[in-house]
């Protein structure tokens, strides 16, 4: 077969100057909405009851500490009364029982994790996948409970199941007899339900009765209803705390295992450390929205040694931004990144707010001494000092509560070793970072029409939609269409890496096919066009748009072709392998080819060297990076070759 070659031409502009027991709950979009929407109900703003299949494969996570942010109720116990509830939370309460109870379900469809409940004890991932719900059975059985009002829109969850029974909920305002609300609904197989309230009192004063009973069953001995939990979320209040910035450091065990659902906990932004590299760390998916991390320029104080397996605590989540580790499985083999000797350690920077948002950090000490420092903006004095020495490892979370004067200011996190008891092994791991807000910004999801050239007669079709290459195909001599794999998740490409962190681009407002952004005060610029004979040209610029000269410590493009060599031929007998690359004084040429000998032709018409990113721990290629700049950089005086056979 004829070799077709295809050119990335890259130009640059500088201007650096997420039997009874069968019950089963399915996640969301799985079950079938029931209820309606009313304007005028009062309190009730709106009222919707999702049914829940048995057809889901594994438990619906529901994370009470953070849905439940104001207060929630776990029935674990078979005694009504002897319910898990958040600690110092008073939001719910007069919880009575009424007929006839017959013990816990063991039904898998929910897993109820929190690390906030009362009974210290049970505040572990084993013990709360143990217990399920309370049964209730027979004809007038069920459960009742006040909840406090409030004059700030409040959402309340509660999560039910039923077998061969219809179940009512009257839902009363204050002492009234007639219910604002009343919603009911009959099952004939097992079905879980998920009952949602969006509520909104007249004064704070009010309280909503709630009831849920069985009305009829159609299996006179297994038809039943069970209670599981109920969780109430909103502002915590319109006030500001005093101080700007508050803390609490819970230390865990390393015999105890918390599970941490990031999507839900960290639901303005999340990051975890499952990979040694800092480039390529897990962080959620926020391309959607075109909105910058929040948690930004993550960088190691010193050296990393490693990934540690500890087990204190098991991250899961489903909107990451590598679609393949977005399962439990992936999340429970990689724990966080180990920092060894005194001075090493990791910083970040987090946005801040007028509001009150919630940061929580997760760490782990063995024979060590670490110092958190929190500072605003460029301040030299810390607003916050925490510091904390273990002997045995030991785990901890740190909780942060911050705001600000001004929604431009950024708090800087700093992590660092003062002290270690072993010289050999004491370190810091640093697990996992999120970001949450009770009320956060509603987003806008762009329009990704037009980000892309689908005209088969230039022999090159491209999407190109949120600025990286997502599919590209060409055609070659005998008039095949020759797919070239990209790479998702870290090494995700075209994309700007500037100081080891991925510049997030928004596409112009004057142009589908130009992506900008900003990072520390330097505009970057990424562009594709479609020049004659199908070569493909990316335009990449940079512009320095503060007062004084910056000189990055690395500036790069990641172009992202998936170069990753797997364990068998047919894995990667599509894959386009760098093959040769040579650095002229003025420029770089060179090409990358499979092994059915189609071929990729590169160019760079500018001069500086160019690297290739290796996959942590393996001797294969990830993909190809091309170096713009770095600080002490070298430029080559004569060419060089790099040939790989």
């Amino acid at each position: 077969m004829k070799k077709r070659w295809v050119a990335f031409l890259l130009a640059f502009c500088m201007a650096l100057t997420d039997p009874i027991g069968n019950l089963a709950f399915a996640s969301d979009g799985q079950g079938q909405t029931a209820g309606a929407t009313a304007a005028n109900q009062g309190a009730i703003l709106e009222a919707s009851e999702e049914a829940l299949t048995v057809s889901q494969v594994g438990a619906y996570p529901v994370d009470l500490t953070a849905e439940g942010n104001l207060d929630w109720l776990y029935f674990n116990s078979t005694d009504a009364q002897a319910y898990e509830q958040k600690y110092g939370a008073e939001e719910i309460s007069n919880v009575v029982a009424t007929g006839r109870t017959n013990g816990i379900t063991g039904d898998k469809f929910a897993e109820f994790c929190f690390t906030d409940g009362t009974n210290a004890s049970s505040n572990s991932d084993t013990y709360q996948q143990e217990k399920r719900g309370l049964i209730f059975e027979r004809r007038d059985s069920g459960i009742a409970f006040d909840i406090a009002g409030s004059t700030e829109p409040r959402t309340i969850r509660i999560y039910t199941g039923a077998y061969a029974a219809t179940v009512k909920t009257e839902i009363r305002l204050n002492g009234e007899e007639t219910p604002i609300k009343t919603l009911e609904h009959t099952v004939s197989a097992s079905q879980g339900h998920i009952l949602t309230l969006h509520v909104q009192t007249e004064n704070d004063s009010d309280v909503l009765h709630v009831k849920m009973f069985i009305t009829d069953v159609t299996d006179e001995t297994y038809g039943s209803m069970s209670i599981h939990a109920v969780t109430v979320n909103g502002s915590n209040s319109s006030e500001l705390p005093e101080d700007p910035v508050t803390f609490v450091s819970e230390d865990i065990p390393q015999q105890t295992t918390h599970s941490v659902n990031l999507t839900s906990e960290g639901n303005l932004d999340w990051a975890y450390f499952d990979a040694e590299d800092l480039q390529n760390y897990e962080y959620k998916d926020l391309q959607e929205t075109y909105v910058d991390s929040f948690i930004q320029n993550v960088s190691a104080l010193g050296s990393t040694g490693g990934l540690t397996g500890d087990r204190f605590a098991e991250f899961h989540f489903t909107d990451g931004t590598n679609r393949e580790n977005n399962t439990d499985t992936y999340a429970s083999e990689k724990r966080g990144i180990i920092m060894n000797h005194v001075g090493n350690g990791l910083t970040f920077d987090v946005d801040s707010s007028t509001t009150l948002r919630t940061l929580k950090l997760y760490t782990g000490v063995y024979q060590a001494s670490v110092k958190i420092e929190v500072r605003l903006n460029e301040e030299e004095t810390p607003i916050a000092t925490i510091q904390r020495t273990a002997g045995e490892t030991t785990g901890n979370i740190l909780t942060v509560n911050f705001y600000s004067e001004n929604e431009e200011d950024v708090y800087h996190f700093r992590i660092e070793i003062t002290d270690v008891t072993d010289a050999a092994y004491g370190s810091v791991s640093v697990h996992a970072i999120t970001l949450h807000d009770d009320n956060p910004p509603d987003f806008v999801p762009p329009d990704h029409s037009g980000e892309s050239f689908q005209d088969a007669s230039q022999g090159v079709l491209l999407d190109h939609a949120r600025g990286t290459i997502n599919d590209l195909k060409f055609q070659n001599d005998a008039g095949e269409w020759i797919d070239v794999p990209f790479r998702t998740g870290g090494f995700a490409g075209p994309t700007w890496q500037w100081n080891g962190s991925s510049v997030r681009l928004r596409k112009s407002t004057d142009d589908e096919h130009r992506y900008t952004g900003t990072k520390d005060g330097v505009e970057f610029g990424l562009s594709y066009s479609l020049l004659d004979d199908g070569i493909l040209q990316m335009q990449v610029t940079l512009h320095n748009t503060n007062s004084e000269t910056v000189t990055p410590d690395r500036a790069s493009i990641n172009l992202g072709v998936d170069t990753y060599m797997k364990d068998t031929y047919e894995s990667y007998r599509n894959l386009f392998f760098p093959t040769l690359l040579r650095c002229e004084k003025t420029h770089l040429w060179g090409y990358l080819e499979s092994p059915e000998q189609n071929v990729i032709a590169m160019a760079k018409c500018f001069r500086s060297a160019s690297t290739m990113e290796w996959k942590a721990n393996s001797l294969r290629f990830a993909s190809v990076a091309a170096a713009v700049g770095a600080r002490d950089a070298v430029r080559p005086t004569k060419h060089c070759v790099v040939t790989v056979g």
